[in-house]
């Protein structure tokens, strides 16, 4: 991976993207205030890539046993979590992508993957741009194959820790002891709810994986918005770490087993819009 990044600027707004690492969004600052978790440097992003800024991921969170089946034929994936003998994660998020063009206000990058990266062809561009409300993240998937294509994917998104937030959740998902789904769901626990409705961050664990019932969460004086996904996803780690990971996710956890994805044809295409915006 290269550590080559790209400041992108306007009177309000910048943020620092390096392609060889995911087309990582790395920093996000509205009149100086970092909205995302910034590392202080590249090794912290070596070290621990899916805890700092936009990482990007395919297939998104835990493929158990890192095996499943489409269209009557196998793949296989890397155990990457041994401990619960999962692929976790996908590689994409350190992935090089090319870049296509650059202005102060916008950065366009490329993907093609040759089955290097997931196992079947597409090609993945992805542009930002910085507008007078806030960033825009625009992602055009293509599967570029012969053949049709499970579509699962979703970003690991890393905010610097907000005094309080709201995410649209819908119904929980019930796992076990491998963290994958076991097909039932749950409605929401009390504490739950106030993820939905508004809650304040005060060092406790925040995490689940859920259905989403909207499309707009909401991180301190931000909003977050995320089209083109189904799931939101939880996590600050033990919650004493300084960020919460509010994580917009196409197709459940462990969806390539499950078979809750779209099937994409040879040549067909899906679009995925993000947006950051101050909360007027």
């Amino acid at each position: 991976m290269t550590s080559k990044t790209y400041l992108l600027h306007n009177q309000e707004w910048s943020c620092t993207v390096c392609p060889g690492l995911g087309a990582n969004i790395l920093s996000l600052r509205h009149k100086a205030h970092p909205i995302l978790r910034e590392p202080e440097a590249f090794s912290q992003v070596e070290n621990a890539p899916l805890l700092f800024g936009f990482p990007l991921l395919m297939p998104p969170n835990r493929t158990c046993n890192g095996s499943f089946t489409f269209d009557g034929a196998e793949y296989r994936l890397p155990i990457n979590e041994p401990a619960h003998n999962n692929h976790l994660h996908g590689l994409l998020h350190s992935a090089p992508f090319e870049v296509l063009s650059c202005s102060d206000t916008e950065l366009q990058t490329r993907l093609v993957n040759n089955v290097e990266y997931f196992p079947f062809p597409f090609q993945l561009t992805i542009t930002d741009q910085l507008l007078p409300n806030g960033l825009l993240r625009t992602v055009d998937f293509v599967n570029t194959g012969d053949t049709a294509m499970p579509l699962v994917l979703g970003f690991h998104t890393a905010f610097t820790q907000p005094d309080d937030f709201a995410v649209p959740i819908g119904n929980r998902w019930i796992v076990n002891e491998h963290h994958i789904p076991t097909g039932e769901m749950a409605a929401l626990t009390e504490e739950q709810l106030t993820y939905k409705e508004g809650c304040p961050l005060t060092g406790q664990r925040v995490n689940g994986f859920y259905e989403a019932s909207g499309n707009t969460a909401r991180i301190g004086n931000y909003l977050f918005t995320a089209y083109g996904f189904d799931q939101w996803i939880l996590f600050n780690g033990d919650g004493k770490q300084n960020f919460l990971c509010i994580e917009p996710q196409l197709g459940p956890v462990n969806a390539l087993n499950s078979g809750t994805y779209p099937r994409l044809a040879s040549g067909e295409s899906y679009k995925f819009t993000l947006r950051i915006t101050r909360n007027a």
